[in-house]
């Protein structure tokens, strides 16, 4: 099956750019490439402002549309900033998440007790200073029958410091943790791990700063969340 003609005159361009250049906009090239937060994937759009998609070894390339889901844009409109939108769908962020901390500076969290590198981010925010300094919504995920117990049993917990930190860290009950049959509503933990897929979030830990900006990961510290570190 032949390449639809509108296609054939950019991919033509893409070969010949490719072999000019690595990965950014050629100097009179009617392709300009560029790489996308995705592993094995650039963003290539010619001259008359058409795109396509195409693998990094330059042997496949893909047509059709590709949306961000941390934004919810069309990535014709440009390379994703990595930039998540929380704002969208009508999603509160304080409704899905717990409040930690009491500082001025606001982190967004997503964590899960399946994750080990969210035990790792988890240590740092619950540290004195971090919840003198920060703000933190953080939003409970799980991956696992056990997973969900555990999350809760720390939504429900009249005292998220130390439920978070005696169900993630220390693999115990917490004291805080709310008597058997007493009433809790969840609904806050259930729109928290819809809001995740409709975000895209599936690395975890994830992180967003003030900026807006997502690290997924541990980060070499908070600081470095909200000023631009992004992964």
């Amino acid at each position: 099956m032949g390449q639809p003609r509108k296609y054939q005159a950019l991919i033509a361009a893409i070969t010949v750019a490719a072999m000019v250049a690595g990965s950014a906009a050629v100097a009179g090239s009617a392709a300009r490439i560029e790489r996308l937060p995705i592993t094995g994937m650039l963003r290539v759009q010619g001259a008359d402002g058409s795109v396509v998609y195409m693998s990094t070894d330059r042997r496949f390339v893909f047509r059709g549309e590709m949306t961000d889901l941390w934004t919810g844009t069309d990535t014709v409109q440009g390379v994703p900033t990595g930039q998540v939108d929380l704002d969208r769908n009508g999603v509160e962020i304080t409704r899905i998440s717990l409040a930690v901390g009491s500082g001025p500076t606001p982190i967004t969290a997503f964590i899960s007790p399946d994750c080990e590198p969210c035990r790792e981010v988890l240590e740092m925010m619950l540290d004195p200073k971090a919840l003198k300094a920060y703000r933190f919504r953080v939003v409970l995920l799980d991956s696992t029958p056990s997973g969900a117990r555990a999350n809760a049993v720390v939504w429900c917990s009249s005292n998220p410091v130390e439920a978070l930190r005696a169900v993630y860290l220390e693999g115990r009950q917490p004291r805080s943790a709310a008597k058997p049959g007493a009433s809790c509503d969840r609904l806050g933990l259930e729109q928290g791990r819809a809001a995740a897929q409709i975000f895209g979030i599936a690395q975890l830990p994830m992180l967003i700063g003030a900026d807006g900006f997502g690290h997924v990961g541990v980060p070499s510290s908070l600081a470095a969340i909200g000023h631009g570190e992004k992964r």
